[in-house]
């Protein structure tokens, strides 16, 4: 679970890094916040064994740019779909998914789909080596990235959809 918490809190790290130098270069500005310990150890081993969970969240993004409406994000916690876990061998690990405000405000959030996700629908370590992401993308297609091409690719679609 600490390999988990780490690369939660790595990747969340340096899509802050590179969304700040980014929003900071068009005069713009990124609210952001890490939630600490998004799981119980019995969520952890729930989400492994496939189980579902209450929704729990990792972190939140809020990108701000001088002419534009701020785009907001919620990258939550939950158990991974097959998809991943068939390409993993069925190892159990928690993925990633992303939300976006509800107008209607309850629920707070609604899950993305299409075109608003940032690249990647669903992101999950590869528990034995915890620097290496397995993805899902808006077409169901997947492959490994280490952390820092995940962030990369994270951080360029969000501004793009901050800047249409």
């Amino acid at each position: 679970m600490q390999v988990w918490q780490t690369a939660v809190a790595l990747l969340y790290q340096m899509v802050v890094d590179r969304l700040g130098g980014a929003l900071e270069e068009a005069g713009g500005r990124l609210e952001s916040h890490l939630y600490e310990k998004p799981l119980s150890e019995e969520e952890y081993a729930d989400l492994c064994g496939g189980k579902p969970i209450g929704q729990r969240w990792a972190f939140r993004l809020v990108l701000h740019l001088p002419g534009s409406s701020p785009l907001q994000r919620l990258c939550w916690v939950g158990f991974r779909t097959e998809t991943l876990s068939s390409k993993d061998g069925n190892r159990g690990a928690p993925s990633l998914f992303w939300s976006k405000p509800n107008p209607a405000r309850f629920p707070q959030w609604n899950p993305l789909d299409g075109e608003d996700e940032p690249v990647w629908r669903e992101l999950s370590i590869l528990p034995e080596q915890g620097d290496r992401w397995l993805l899902r993308d808006r077409d169901g297609a997947t492959l490994e990235s280490s952390t820092s091409e995940a962030a990369d690719a994270i951080s360029r679609a969000l501004v793009r959809s901050l800047t249409g």
